[in-house]
């Protein structure tokens, strides 16, 4: 239950964000801060400007996520991994392998939902 009512906040947040750019453009010293240390902080709400910041933030805080919640996902990426190399890929799949900005572009269009469940392991 915990993790559907992150889910549906996440949701709500990245939505709100998206929806509406100049409040999302918010300048406070805390947040600056937060944005120093990998995107994260005591702050538990990221708004982000545009796609590269949100991108940054997925790259920069990869490894967050624990090594079950890695596992739980694994075939999801996996499968989405090899679409996005036209189910031509000869190289080994990891977690490590998966943070790929390029890749981030990929499931951003194609599987949104998918990212926001990445993000809200993120955050835990």
């Amino acid at each position: 239950m915990k993790s559907i009512i992150i889910l549906a906040t996440s949701l709500a947040v990245v939505a709100f964000a998206s929806a509406t750019p100049a409040l999302a453009d918010h300048d406070h010293d805390d947040d600056r801060h937060d944005n120093y240390n990998n995107g994260y902080g005591h702050h538990h709400h990221r708004y982000y400007n545009n796609w590269d910041q949100q991108r940054s933030y997925y790259s920069n805080n990869w490894q967050r996520i624990s090594r079950s919640q890695q596992r739980a996902l694994d075939r999801q990426m996996r499968a989405h991994w090899y679409a996005y190399h036209n189910n031509n890929w000869n190289g080994n799949t990891s977690w490590s392998t998966y943070n790929d900005p390029g890749f981030f572009d990929y499931l951003h269009t194609r599987n949104p939902s998918l990212m926001t469940r990445i993000e809200s392991y993120i955050r835990r």
